[in-house]
């Protein structure tokens, strides 16, 4: 039986990566986005893919996406830290109402909800582990600077996942810890960012002192282990389950941008810059680094590309300049 796989957000730099993978697999796929944060550009023409331009907040919408769905990747959401902050109620309705939309209209498929390591908050002791009651609504609000957004949403949809899951549904929600790599827009991560001020001989930012340290997954890595991961899990008794999916090798921000300095020959400087200067209601994660031994249990122990790696993957990386997408509407 073919697998019809709807991913939301799937135009998005995950998601992207993400549907390619699938159609390599033999899944049929339906991709629903409103191109808001991401784009278009990235989808190949294929004869088992469908495109929607629309978005998880019309319930209509996201019933016709899920017509005959026997599986739900739900990734769709606002993303890139300017933007969140910008747009605080908007980031949290796109996940709550959203979540509630894809739940309510995949009828009982499995769903696998992208959630993030910031419902972590910012003192959980790290490395990180799943256990609940490092994660409350209190720490994803002060991970938001007590204003309901990103962290809080990203909360309620893991609390929507656990009572869609005592009501007979299989979820899998996923806490991703820095998903990078090639395709990633400049606006959502700081290594893009940093490789766009590198190469074009701009300052590059560093918040702080530089000594706030981030684990780096590369997506090529992330999206098979999300798969095998769903394999695996689908099988299990339990019909609810949170991973942590991400690497555990720190590298501080400093770190970061001497490697960015290094591997694109820049002659940047680095101009440090106090968080709240940008960012005046939020306090700075200092350290965010998962336990992964719950995955390793799971599809075993993988294998992380280094940061250097990353950056030279992330250059190398073909600019996508044609909307191959437009052949699917």
């Amino acid at each position: 039986m073919v697998q019809r796989t709807l991913v939301t957000g799937g135009c998005g730099f995950i998601g992207r990566h993400l549907v390619n993978a699938l159609l390599d697999e033999g899944h049929a796929v339906t991709v629903l986005d409103n191109l808001s944060c991401g784009t278009d550009y990235g989808l190949p023409f294929h004869s088992s893919l469908r495109f929607l331009e629309g978005s998880v907040l019309d319930g209509g919408m996201v019933r016709r996406a899920c017509e005959d769905v026997n599986l739900v990747f739900h990734l769709a959401g606002i993303v890139g830290m300017q933007r969140v902050t910008a747009n605080t109620e908007l980031t949290y309705c796109t996940s709550v109402l959203g979540t509630h939309n894809v739940l309510a209209g995949s009828a009982r498929a499995p769903v696998v909800l992208f959630s993030s390591s910031a419902v972590y908050g910012l003192g959980a002791p790290t490395p990180v582990s799943e256990d609940s009651s490092l994660v409350s609504w209190a720490t994803a609000l002060s991970y938001d600077g007590a204003v309901r957004c990103y962290a809080a949403g990203k909360w309620v949809i893991e609390q929507l996942g656990r009572s869609a899951a005592g009501a007979g549904r299989r979820v899998i929600v996923i806490r991703p810890f820095n998903v990078v790599g090639p395709g990633q827009a400049a606006g959502t991560g700081v290594i893009p960012k940093m490789l766009d001020r590198a190469i074009t001989g701009r300052p590059l930012t560093v918040f702080g002192d530089g000594t706030q340290s981030r684990s780096f997954g590369c997506v090529s890595v992330f999206v098979p282990a999300v798969l095998r991961l769903v394999s695996r899990l689908q099988s299990e008794r339990d019909r609810y389950a949170v991973v942590n999916v991400g690497a555990d090798q720190e590298t501080t921000i400093l770190e970061l941008a001497r490697a960015v300095l290094d591997v694109t020959h820049s002659k940047s400087r680095v101009e440090f810059r106090p968080y709240a200067s940008v960012f005046p209601s939020k306090t700075d994660v200092r350290r965010r680094v998962p336990d992964l031994r719950k995955l390793t249990s799971l599809i075993g122990s993988l294998c992380w590309p280094s940061v250097e790696e990353i950056l030279r993957d992330c250059i190398a990386a073909p600019a996508l300049t044609v909307p191959l997408a437009e052949l699917h509407r």
